[in-house]
Order: structure tokens, then C-alpha cells, then sequence
């Protein structure tokens, strides 16, 4: 096996990486009220920066979990590990008011390697969903009764997924399957709260879902090797309508607010159920995407996907929502064709512009996430590897009466690491 001198700074990026999954959200999501959450998407800060390509797109140095078949691409003698995080900050503005939010989560933390000449495996883990939102509706009331009502509505958690993928090829095709274990929790909470009244208790409804289940994704890729060192990658992803199995308990109670500790002070349980159980259904999606370029060079892409969020069903009730269109468009270029050259000309520089028509619709209005990204693709002395920089600055949202307009920048740092593994040394 080669030495691997990559271990301490890869040590470091996952302590890095583990250490925001406990920091504070700050509420930034307020549109994961609805469903399971803000949904994340299956890309990680290489794909983020041009755009969030991922059916067309497959590289010997990175993993794309967004087509399993992709996979194949991996080298016959190499593994390949990705890790990255993102930093997200946001300004949430409506009608009236605004306010600041930042977040920060894993993105992706991934291994791949080669199992026969004909066979490539993966695994990983990576976000699905996320829930952080915290509302408040202030109702004036009869000031002889009771004053203002305030109405909080909260939530948090989400939903992670480990996969296992494969993927096998037979000349030019290659052919994929990711099975996914889905899991999680989801906290939702309304409470009436009355500010001005020392002689009204508060009244707070949970409920807290706990999910789990396996679902697959399968994808399709097909290479076209054209003169000049060019290809044609056509790429084609399919996900099934699916459920996973959830679990939801459930508890009103009453209870008094410390205003100066900041903290609900119950008083007692007005009704608790434990246990209801159902089944939460991922709707069926489909992808399609045509990526054009140069090996090592440059290259192009393209993709769409759609997603049937209107079969969306929460423990047997639909959820209201709509189909999801997601357009991306995208490309990276690196000036100096080989390894050897000023460090500048090997950077690959990358750009790109997403467009996504969420499965929400609000006051007749149809919620759109816009981005426009760039990113480097920053390469290491005498290795594969890359350290890679994503930057993406978008809206998600219409501000207005009833609405919500977020514009977010999002930050994603990672590294790709590919060495040298299925090699036996010799001695002389």
C-alpha cells in the first residue's frame, strides 16, 4: 500500500465537519414548515459550484452520490473519499420585517473504491432533510379578557441518509443502484401564549416523528469517447414512489413562560399519545442530463429533475404540496491540459446557475429557489486530491403580504482525496 501522508489534514477536516453538526441553526429555514423539511440536495461542494449538475456528471476524484452509476468512473487501483460542510447565512425578509440567520451542517462524507474490473462500490452519509423555523402570530384579543394572543409555531430535526451504492459497466454503459437507509427525527410545536395575562396558562401541542426506512435510487450513464481527448456523458437517474415507516407521539399541555430565563415551565399534561404509527411516502423522481467536454480540461452540463411531491403523503395525509422542477446548468475549466505548470493553471475554476420551482405554492404564488455559484477546485502537490471551495448566492421565496423572501450565500468547503490503495510494492 502507497504511504499516505494525507491523514493529519484529513483528521482535521473531520473534526471540522463533526463539530458543526452541533451548532445552532438559528431558525433559518422557515419553509421547512412544510413537509419533512427544506430538502438538501445530492450534492457536495465540487457539484454545488457548477450549479448542482449531478445526472450527467462523473469523475475518477469525486463521489457523486446524485448517480450511482457514476461510480464507475472511480480508478481500478485508487480510492476516493469526500467530506465537506457548509456555512450558510441568510436575511429573511416579509412585508414588514427582516432578520439575519446562519447555519452550518455536514454536506457529504463519502468513500469509494474499485471491487473488480467490472464493479465499483460506495458509501456514505449525507443530510435528506432539515426542520428550523420558529414563527410568531401576535393576535390582539379583548384587553378586558385576556390581551394579546401570540401564536409560536417551531419545529427542528430532520431526516440523515447512509447509502450503499454500486455500480457495474460493460464498455461504454454503466449502470447503478444506491440503497439508502432513511433516518430521524422531527419536532413540531404550536403553543398559544398569552403575554399579558398572569392568570391565563400557555397552551403547547408537540409532536415529535420519529422516521426510518430503506428506499432506492437507480441511475444510467452512457459515454461517447469523440476525437481530440472529448466525450459525451447522457445520464439518466430514477427513484420509485417509496415510504418509510414513522412513529409520532403526541402531548398538549399547559404551562407558564420565565420570561427572564427564557425558558416554559410546564404545569401539568392535558393529553398524551404515544406511538401513532404510519407511513411517510417519498414520491417517485426522475432525472435526465447531457454533460459535453475535454478530459481533465473542461466540460459543460446540463440537467433536469422532477420530483412528484404531489403523491406527498404524512401518516396517510396528503401534504398539500406540488410537483418539484429543478434545472441546473454548469461547467469548470482547467487551463494547463497536464499536472506539470504554473499552480494557477492547474485550478479548476467552475461557475454555474440553478432554477428550482419548489413543491410549495403560497397566496397563489409558486415558491422559486434561484442560485448563481462559482467555485476552485484547489490541487495538492504530487496527488490527485483536490481541497475545493463552493460558493453559491441565491433567493428562495417572494417577500410580500403572507410571504417570506430568503437571500441566503452559502459557503461549502471539502476535499476530494484520491491515492493510490490496490497497489502492491516491490522491493528491489
Amino acid at each position: 500500500m502507497k504511504n499516505i501522508n494525507f491523514l493529519k489534514p484529513l483528521a482535521v477536516t473531520i473534526f471540522m465537519m463533526v463539530c458543526t453538526l452541533s451548532s445552532n441553526a438559528q431558525n433559518s429555514l422557515p419553509y421547512s414548515v412544510y413537509g419533512i423539511g427544506s430538502l438538501y440536495s445530492n450534492s457536495n461542494q465540487i457539484q454545488m459550484a457548477i450549479g448542482g449538475v449531478s445526472v450527467p456528471y462523473s469523475s475518477p476524484y469525486f463521489i457523486n452520490s446524485g448517480n450511482p452509476a457514476s461510480y464507475m468512473a472511480f480508478d481500478s487501483l485508487s480510492f476516493v473519499f469526500n467530506g465537506s460542510f457548509y456555512l450558510r447565512s441568510g436575511t429573511l425578509s416579509s412585508a414588514s420585517l427582516k432578520q439575519k440567520t446562519t447555519d452550518a451542517s455536514l454536506a457529504d462524507l463519502s468513500l469509494g473504491f474499485p471491487v473488480f474490473k467490472f464493479w465499483r462500490t460506495a458509501f456514505g452519509l449525507v443530510p435528506f432533510s432539515k426542520v428550523s423555523y420558529e414563527i410568531h402570530d401576535e393576535i390582539i384579543n379583548q384587553p378586558n379578557i385576556a390581551g394579546r394572543i401570540v401564536n409560536i409555531y417551531k419545529g427542528s430535526g430532520g431526516l440523515n441518509k447512509v447509502f450503499w451504492g454500486n455500480a457495474v459497466g460493460y464498455k461504454n454503459l454503466s449502470v447503478g443502484v444506491n440503497m439508502q437507509y432513511l433516518f430521524g427525527n422531527i419536532e413540531k410545536e404550536n403553543q398559544a401564549t398569552f403575554p399579558d395575562s398572569v392568570y391565563f396558562f400557555n397552551i403547547g401541542d408537540k409532536r415529535t416523528t420519529y422516521a426510518h426506512g430503506i428506499t432506492l435510487d437507480m441511475g444510467l450513464l452512457y459515454k461517447i469517447d469523440l476525437k481530440k481527448n472529448n466525450f459525451l456523458n447522457i445520464g439518466l437517474t430514477f427513484s420509485p414512489k417509496q415510504n418509510i415507516s414513522a412513529n409520532t407521539d403526541r402531548v398538549i399541555y399547559r404551562f407558564k413562560k420565565d420570561y427572564i430565563k427564557g425558558v416554559d415551565i410546564v404545569a401539568d399534561t392535558i393529553n398524551f399519545k404515544e406511538g401513532e404509527s404510519g407511513k411517510i411516502v417519498i414520491p417517485m423522481a426522475v432525472g435526465f442530463g447531457l454533460s459535453y467536454g475535454e478530459k481533465n480540461r473542461w466540460m459543460a452540463a446540463a440537467d433536469v429533475k422532477w420530483q412528484q411531491w404531489s403523491n406527498y403523503k404524512y401518516l396517510g395525509v396528503n401534504g398539500g404540496l406540488n410537483d418539484n422542477v429543478r434545472v441546473s446548468l454548469g461547467g469548470e475549466f482547467r487551463p494547463m491540459k497536464g499536472t506539470i505548470g504554473k499552480y494557477w493553471e492547474r485550478i479548476y475554476y467552475r461557475a454555474g446557475f440553478r432554477f428550482e420551482k419548489t413543491y410549495l405554492t403560497i397566496n397563489n404564488k409558486p415558491i422559486n429557489d434561484i442560485a448563481f455559484s462559482f467555485g476552485l477546485g484547489l490541487p495538492t502537490i504530487k496527488s490527485n486530491s483536490t481541497f475545493n471551495l463552493g460558493f453559491e448566492a441565491g433567493t428562495y421565496g417572494n417577500a410580500g403580504e403572507g410571504s417570506i423572501r430568503d437571500n441566503y450565500f452559502k459557503i461549502s468547503i471539502g476535499g476530494s482525496l484520491q491515492e493510490l490503495w490496490f497497489l502492491k510494492q516491490r522491493y528491489f
